[in-house]
């Protein structure tokens, strides 16, 4: 089974983090569009065009309509997101946030032949040309294109791969880990974090357990345009298309079928199984002796170390209470307001497993994980 192009750019993308020296736009610093700003500069450029601002008289008649059209699949956060990184590989690689959504809010504007201009002809030309490209690929319909370019940096920061350290992007111990894996294994590994961290079905940056379940159930769905089961977010569905999860087979301009294949019911399955939460299938990751220097692990952490590990992250009572919520579910609905910190760390520790519970810990908290992981003693 081949994989996509996502796996190498979020390969490339952590692995160039590892090097010293980048610069930010070197980073790749993950691209998070506010939706309501977006929104915004859209509803301000229309009015101004409705208002009669531009010059071209046939885009005042039609200003409702490209409100439409741009709200229609957040094609305007598309084209948004899409010209920040463009914009970020040159024009304004050094600017700050600000700067570049000026340009954004400049370029919208000279796209509806609204007046407005850079210093120079040639910054202008070349504003004008990275809109034009964003623009087609915000409207492109064919759903490959999108594949194409995946935002490798906002899904590592999603899923805890990279963290912020002193305002730069570094690379966390998770994204180390994902480094030392290829093929299958790397794809097996990513599915098992978005699993652990996934806010539900519609998260756009990770696959729910439920999702994974109910593509299991079905094995292959349609979309004729009009079905309004969903079983994942867009964007997790393209992803998993291009890692080999899921196939699609066209059967004309308004059908097609998707298809979970032979590799995706392996990570699937393995996903769902009851007997094997993810947290613990991502613990087994760590400790089989994949990544260096884990090969000495071989047995648990203790208990009475681990105990110390949770105090010095979990620092406060409401620390503890959320990191169960998130991880452990279960476990959280029976605390009671009438228990101590103590009588919760033994009710966890009693209910999960050493290692599942240092797996969550790992992905709650890298970075103070690692700063206090000389805590910990194995049995």
């Amino acid at each position: 089974m081949s994989h996509g192009v996502f796996l190498t750019q979020l390969s490339t993308y952590l692995q160039r983090l590892t090097e010293p020296h980048k610069s930010r736009e070197q980073e790749g610093e993950p691209i998070v569009v506010d939706p309501a700003w977006a929104q915004s500069v859209l509803l301000r450029t229309l009015e101004r065009v409705e208002q009669g601002e531009s010059s071209d008289r046939h885009h005042q008649k039609r200003a409702a309509q490209y409100l439409q059209e741009w709200q229609y699949q957040d094609r305007i956060i598309t084209f948004v997101r899409e010209l920040i990184r463009l914009l970020r590989h040159g024009l304004a690689a050094s600017e700050p946030e600000e700067q570049v959504k000026g340009l954004v809010e400049l370029g919208l504007a000279r796209w509806l032949d609204l007046p407005g201009e850079l210093q120079t002809q040639v910054r202008t030309a070349e504003l004008d040309r990275l809109v034009a490209e964003a623009n087609k690929f915000a409207f492109n319909p064919n759903p490959s294109i999108h594949r194409a370019k995946f935002d490798v940096a906002h899904y590592a920061a999603s899923n805890q791969l990279v963290t912020r350290k002193e305002g730069r992007v570094q690379i966390s111990s998770l994204g180390q880990q994902f480094l030392e894996h290829q093929g299958r294994e790397a794809v097996r590994f990513l599915l098992r974090v978005e699993v652990q961290l996934a806010l539900g079905p519609l998260d756009p940056d990770r696959l729910s357990r439920g999702a994974a379940s109910a593509m299991l159930s079905k094995r292959s769905w349609h979309d004729d345009g009009e079905s309004e089961e969903v079983l994942c977010a867009g964007s997790t569905e393209t992803r998993l298309l291009d890692l080999g999860v899921l196939d699609e087979e066209e059967y004309g301009p308004n059908l097609c079928v998707t298809n979970v294949t032979p590799l995706g019911q392996e990570l699937l399955g393995e996903l769902v199984n009851p007997e094997k939460p993810p947290v613990t299938l991502i613990s087994e990751s760590v400790f089989s002796g994949a990544i260096p220097g884990t090969e000495q692990l071989s047995g648990k952490p203790t208990t009475y170390s681990l105990r110390k590990l949770m105090q010095g992250v979990l620092r406060v009572n409401d620390d503890l209470n959320t990191f169960c919520i998130d991880h452990f579910p279960e476990v959280a609905r029976r605390f009671s307001s009438e228990m101590t910190r103590e009588a919760r760390e033994n009710l966890l520790l009693q209910l999960q497993g050493t290692e599942e519970i240092l797996a969550a810990l790992r992905l709650h908290a890298a970075e103070s994980v690692e700063r206090h992981g000389h805590i910990l003693k194995y049995a």
